[in-house]
């Protein structure tokens, strides 16, 4: 094997020269609206759908969404630097099995469902693509590299299956019985030659929904974070509670270095998004981000998710009786009080009461985030655009000004919710006692009739009014 000129450099470092400023991600991370003309004419059902696939491959990455992008390259820059050095050192990891494996650190991306964690994973992956290749010898056959490493759960995931999914095809060959230890070892070296810097674990929350999803869950972390790589999973708010009740040491491990995605309401992002919704069809979709973006904002608590499915039920609305109209904000409205957006828009308004209600936050705890006091942040700054909040009390002017924004089904929960809190303090306070006063003696006929005739005596003394000078008498 000759040590030419490409064994001394690192095609792994060379794809992170540059520097990623936040339009550089923007650019490379956009995904714009797919303009669909024929949607007059196919069935509302049929232009539902595929009015929903358009808005769900649009992707326009936020000041938030471009600063925890900028993260994730920084981090994987720092570990292709010290990892890749070099053709020849990468060599030496093939072959003469130099690869030190060990635990790496977690980052944990969580938000509420629906805000677009699983966009952001697969906008890291166009951020760094795949497209080059480590031919670094003649002798030595080349592997494409794939800079992130993405693993999407199911509910039937278990850790084997999950490693079995990020394995060799050629490797798991006549293999239907591998134990986990041969299968890490087999990773450990795979995802080394494919120049892996970064792995990520998407759509977590399916573990849970066992009697044994929390250990199910770190187990599998775990098992992952053994392979070397730094590690970052997406999870919900209901399964970050759940691994906040798991013990110091694995809480240290997988909830060091919180992410937090929060919602955006009438930003230029979120003004920007409505605006590219409209360009699926102009025609049909007369929606204008500057001018309906608050009040889209407020009807969907800042989730894209909500915002999707409320537009596609505007448009379900709009071609009722067989004729296509324009959707409208008239259509979003009637849209959010139908049955079929129900749902959603219980969550909405759960959200939109979450600053005034200790109650519901307690009850509601997968819209409240389990990392600090974003609840009342993401509450007040996503549904109202009032002022941010610290971990105080809201004031009354504050409790006032956000519930003037509250539509009246919010109110109507917010006041049944004020009422069963009022009931259960009044059910545990202490009965009142009533203590009755001794009598010192009775009080006889002869008692009364002494009493009656001393008023008398001393209204006799009383001097009776009499004529005055001019002839009146004196009041």
């Amino acid at each position: 094997m000759s040590d030419g000129p490409d064994l001394l450099r690192s095609p792994w470092i060379s794809q992170f020269q540059g520097v990623m400023d936040f339009d550089t991600i923007r650019a490379r991370t956009f995904i714009g609206a797919t303009y669909l003309p024929s949607l007059a004419t196919l069935s509302p059902e049929q232009a539902c759908k595929q009015l929903n696939d358009a808005f769900e491959r649009i992707y326009i990455a936020g000041p938030q969404h471009c600063e925890i992008l900028q993260r994730h390259f920084e981090r994987a820059r720092g570990f292709a630097m010290a990892r890749y050095v070099n053709g020849a050192s990468y060599l030496a990891g093939a072959y003469e099995c130099l690869l030190v494996v060990g635990d790496e650190s977690f980052w944990c991306l969580t938000g509420l469902a629906g805000n677009g964690k699983s966009q952001l994973m697969a906008a890291l992956e166009r951020l760094l693509p795949a497209v080059r290749t480590n031919a670094l010898s003649p002798s030595h056959p080349s592997v494409r590299i794939k800079t992130i490493m993405r693993l999407k759960i199911n509910a039937q995931t278990s850790d084997v299956d999950a490693l079995r999914d990020l394995a060799n095809p050629a490797f798991l060959v006549g293999r239907k019985q591998l134990s986990r230890m041969d299968l890490q070892q087999h990773l450990a070296q795979w995802l080394f030659l494919q120049g892996v810097v970064t792995l990520v674990i998407d759509e977590l929350q399916f573990l849970t929904q066992s009697a044994t999803a929390n250990t199910r869950v770190v187990q599998l972390l775990m098992l992952l974070g053994y392979l070397g790589l730094p590690v970052t999973y997406t999870c919900n708010y209901s399964l970050g509670h759940k691994l906040l009740a798991r013990p110091q040491e694995e809480r240290q491990r997988l909830l060091n270095q919180p992410i937090i995605l929060q919602p955006e309401t009438n930003s230029r992002h979120w003004i920007s998004l409505v605006d590219e919704y409209a360009k699926v069809n102009p025609d049909l979709i007369a929606l204008d981000g500057k001018r309906d973006g608050a009040e889209l904002g407020r009807l969907t608590g800042g989730i894209s998710r909500l915002l999707r499915l409320l537009v596609v039920e505007a448009f379900r609305v709009a071609c009722r009786g067989g004729v296509k109209r324009l959707v409208r904000l008239e259509e979003i409205v009637i849209a959010y009080k139908s049955v079929a957006f129900s749902v959603q828009r219980a969550d909405v308004e759960a959200m939109a009461s979450l600053a005034v209600s200790s109650l519901l936050r307690r009850q509601r705890r997968d819209l409240v985030c389990p990392f600090g006091s974003s609840d009342t942040r993401l509450a007040l700054s996503s549904v109202t655009d009032a002022p941010v909040l610290g971990t105080r009390e809201p004031t009354a002017a504050v409790r006032a000004m956000v519930e003037s924004t509250l539509t009246p089904g919010a109110r109507a929960t917010l006041k049944d919710l004020r009422q069963a809190t009022h009931d259960a303090h009044v059910a545990q306070r202490p009965k009142a006692t009533v203590t009755k006063l001794p009598m010192k003696k009775k009080i006889t006929t002869d008692a009364l009739y002494a009493g009656a005739k001393v008023l008398r005596d001393m209204t006799s003394k009383v001097k009776k009014p009499g004529p005055t000078a001019d002839g009146r008498k004196d009041d």
